[in-house]
């Protein structure tokens, strides 16, 4: 569970980085 709660969080930031490189 640890790992997938990782790999989520880091999917999480990317999706979040390209929304604000968009909104940019």
């Amino acid at each position: 569970m640890s790992s997938t709660d990782g790999t989520n969080n880091k999917t999480d930031e990317y999706i979040k980085l390209r929304v604000v490189g968009q909104d940019n």
